[in-house]
């Protein structure tokens, strides 16, 4: 089960003209709850919460997750991140990942004209603008490089528009925009509501486990 997460935190410059912006600069604070599923059983929850001025943004992020085989737990992981963001760009981070008693840190903050990382793999020093997985903002849709806020990577990335799809939330279905997020190692598939609201991930584990993400608080129109 190690590194069972990282597909999701790891987790092309198109799309343009068919997604929006997701809410990206509305002021205020906004809330994206999600149960997390292994395989249809429920291991635990990922919260995310934007504070947003009319200059910038701050997400926290905080992630608990424990797999039991027959009521004995197998598997733990916890993670919790800060985020400062100032437009589409990345300003600052701070995250820290519990991997099952692995430990991980990640920081990273603009100089100058660079973006320096400290992460798993040493420092880095990544040029222009930044954006880690950044889920609730589709403008990640749009990149052709995002961050790990888990272990520090900067990863390649490519984007597919799957077209439609028909999306079941509690006891609502919702018309929904799927979208494929593919990398070296990396296969997440994305949900998003008519207005870009961010409603569920689907990802695979190494070991061929199906990772869910399931929106708790969305309010179907």
């Amino acid at each position: 089960m190690t590194g069972l997460p990282g597909l999701v935190l790891a987790a092309a410059t198109l799309l343009v003209s068919s997604v929006g912006l997701a809410s990206a600069e509305r002021t205020g604070k906004q809330q994206w709850r999600f149960d997390v599923f292994l395989d249809g059983d429920r291991i635990g929850y990922h919260h995310f919460t934007l504070v947003s001025t009319d200059t910038a943004r701050t997400l926290t992020s905080e992630a608990r997750f424990t797999v039991r085989l027959f009521s004995i737990p197998v598997y733990r992981y916890s993670h919790d991140a800060v985020e400062l963001w100032e437009g589409p760009c990345l300003e600052h981070i701070e995250a820290a990942t519990d991997d099952n008693g692995e430990a991980h840190r990640v920081e990273g903050h603009v100089s100058g004209a660079n973006f320096v990382v400290n992460g798993t793999s040493g420092r880095a020093d990544l040029p222009g603008c930044v954006m880690s997985f950044a889920y609730w903002d589709t403008r990640i849709l749009q990149a052709g490089r995002l961050l790990n806020a888990q272990n520090g990577d900067y990863m390649d990335v490519r984007v597919s528009d799957l077209g439609g799809d028909r999306l079941q939330l509690a006891d609502s279905v919702i018309d929904a925009r799927r979208y494929r997020l593919q990398g070296d190692d990396l296969l997440i598939d994305l949900w998003y509501s008519k207005d870009n609201q961010w409603l569920a991930l689907q990802s695979t584990t190494p070991s061929g486990d199906t990772l869910y993400y399931a929106r708790q608080n969305f309010d179907a129109p």
